[in-house]
């Protein structure tokens, strides 16, 4: 039975009528919240009492802010990364013990049992700063590393905070006389979806670039964070994302040069999920079973930023962009494996039809977003009318 569009409409503004603008403070304190408070949950001893707090905590303050709170689109990152906090704690603490599974690489072999109260809590931030695993035994990979030798805190505070400056500086320009030279000035989704499809492509080019620079700013200052707080050494912030030279497949895209920031806890759910189907390492089936359950993961990660920020027409399109790249690059995947039977070998000409093939899909997929994102209002003041 078809819904008719209008009934959606009022289904939804009873709703949103329901809840109320999400406070000021709130919005801006929501990460940092988010961090101390899984920071303070890890220093008691573990225990029935210690995940006991952490459910009631976490689930007293999703359920309130699901059923009272809407928010605007600046809002869109901070439950997504509130929503990652949440379910890493989960693995950390309820289904595993973080003080005896998760721990550096240094010549100090002291348990984090045995630690007293500021030693405990100093490694707790520096467990909960770390999204990465850079330094410790459960490292992700396909890390960056810096291109040069780290030559003191000092240096590298001065030149980071120097690099967080000028991209806050490049977003301003990229925004001001590259993005709006392209978007419709009408801001509407009518006013998007009635350009051509070039460039509708070339639009969400130069949004992922954007969202490349604002979480590689978001990751950087963090890190900044961490390393003055003496939380964490410089060489274990490397930078956020990778080479786009990597980008001659859908895959590499998502796995090597995006960032891997919440790459662990989506591994960590893959894993989950094989070996509760008793997939063998080493198969085809835990391989894809891995795959299309961590891009579900980051798919339910971004659907909860729409609880949020609800677009009744276009919510679906935030978890279902992961869903449909796992479908490109498992489709991906029997290409190559396909071309490597009949004899392809690389060459100047298969690596430009990769890039090719990497921008076209990557854009094509993530043009439902963007207009998700223009249907909700986020880029409202950013270019003339």
């Amino acid at each position: 039975m078809e819904i008719n569009s209008s009934i959606l409409d009022h289904l939804a503004a009873r709703v949103a009528t329901s809840k109320t603008p999400i406070p000021l403070l709130v919005e801006l304190f929501w990460i940092p919240a988010f961090l101390a408070i899984a920071v303070f949950l890890q220093i008691p001893q573990p225990g029935p009492a210690r995940v006991a707090l952490g459910l009631g905590v976490f689930t007293t303050i999703w359920s309130y802010a699901l059923t009272h709170w809407v928010a605007q689109p600046s809002f869109l990152f901070s439950p997504m990364f509130g929503f990652a906090v949440t379910v890493r704690w989960v693995y950390m603490v309820v289904l595993d013990t973080a003080e005896i599974s998760f721990f550096p690489r240094t010549d100090d072999k002291e348990s984090p049992l045995k630690f007293g109260l500021w030693k405990k809590l100093k490694w707790s931030a520096d467990l909960w700063f770390s999204w990465r695993g850079v330094g410790w035994n459960w490292e992700v990979s396909n890390i960056p590393r810096p291109a040069s030798q780290i030559a003191s805190r000092g240096r590298w505070l001065a030149i980071q905070t120097g690099a967080a400056v000028a991209n806050f500086a490049a977003q301003k320009v990229v925004i001001d006389y590259v993005f709006c030279r392209y978007y419709p000035s009408s801001n509407t989704v009518e006013a998007f979806t009635a350009l051509s499809l070039i460039q509708r492509l070339w639009i969400c080019i130069i949004q992922m670039g954007l969202g490349w620079l604002f979480l590689a700013n978001a990751n950087r200052i963090i890190a900044i964070i961490a390393v003055a707080a003496c939380l964490s050494p410089p060489e274990n912030c490397p930078p956020s994302f990778g080479s786009l030279a990597e980008c001659y497949t859908v895959r590499n895209f998502w796995g090597k040069a995006w960032h891997q920031t919440f790459k662990w806890y989506f591994n960590t759910t893959g894993d989950i999920v094989a070996n509760s189907i008793g997939a063998k390492k080493g198969t085809w089936l835990r391989k894809y079973t891995k795959l299309h359950v961590a891009f579900l993961a980051s798919g339910i990660q971004h659907y909860v930023a729409t609880l949020f920020v609800p677009s009744p027409a276009w919510s679906w399109a935030m978890p279902g962009q992961m869903v449909v790249y796992a479908m490109i690059i498992t489709v991906e995947d029997g290409l190559k494996s396909l071309g490597q039977k009949v004899g392809l070998k690389p060459s100047f000409l298969t690596y430009a039809a990769g890039y090719l093939w990497c921008a076209f899909w990557v854009s094509f997929v993530y043009q439902y977003v963007l207009i998700y994102y223009v249907d909700v209002g986020f880029f409202n003041g950013s270019c003339p009318a």
